[in-house]
């Protein structure tokens, strides 16, 4: 099969100055990434500062776009012929992690390849053989991105609008689990309450802006 090139990894990052250094350390170990795009989305905190520090290409957005627009905007950014997606927010992310998801694009494989958490073994073994169209680790040819409605690359339905897209496509899907990979909670940055009215606010976009994409032909 034909193999792929051109890799640009997009970090859209809001407050996530305590981990985004170290996601972009990660992602420019890998042979395979020519440029590391962050969009501080509106961030309060030190993120520009602390991803400018670790040599990644920095643009903030004022005021907030959501994850949806801070990624368009990365994708605006660059001609690569793969998009890497990846949040902001992961622990123990490691080069292993990112050869196992962009491994099986470049060689032509698939299409699309998301990173699944580590949850533990029984939930594991579910997760590769199930879709995860909320992963927040994900690479895939650009044709996808291009093919997505604008609509649904919107707030938190952009990673559900890409994987839906694709299916619709008969794109290839692949799922892989990135063992020890952990993701640091919304309740455990913004504190209980704040991260809850988080969590309702993105499952509750996720739900109502899905519907309506379930019914655009």
């Amino acid at each position: 099969m034909k193999q792929v090139k051109g890799v640009a990894a997009i970090v859209p990052a809001y407050n996530e100055g305590r981990t985004v250094g170290l996601v972009v350390r990660v992602l420019q170990q890998s042979p395979d990434i020519r440029e590391v795009i962050v969009v501080d989305d509106g961030s309060e905190d030190n993120t520009y500062a602390v991803a400018e520090a670790a040599h990644a290409k920095v643009i903030k957005v004022e005021p907030n776009q959501g994850k949806g627009g801070a990624m368009a905007l990365g994708v605006s950014l660059t001609d690569a012929e793969v998009l890497f997606f990846v949040d902001a927010d992961f622990i123990n992310l490691t080069p292993e992690h990112i050869e196992s998801v962009l491994t099986p694009i470049l060689r032509g494989e698939y299409d699309m390849v998301t990173g699944v958490v580590d949850r533990g073994e029984g939930i594991n073994k579910i997760m590769e053989s199930v879709d995860d169209p909320f992963a927040g680790i994900r690479a895939l040819k650009r044709d996808i991105w291009d093919r997505t409605p604008k609509e649904f690359k919107d707030g938190y339905l952009v990673d559900s609008g890409l994987h839906i897209t694709a299916k619709r496509a008969d794109k290839s899907i692949k799922n892989v689990v990135l063992h020890n990979l952990k993701q640091v909670t919304k309740t455990k940055k913004h504190g209980f309450t704040k991260g809850v009215l988080m969590y309702i606010k993105m499952w509750g976009e996720i739900g109502v802006k899905a519907f309506m994409f379930l019914w655009i032909k």
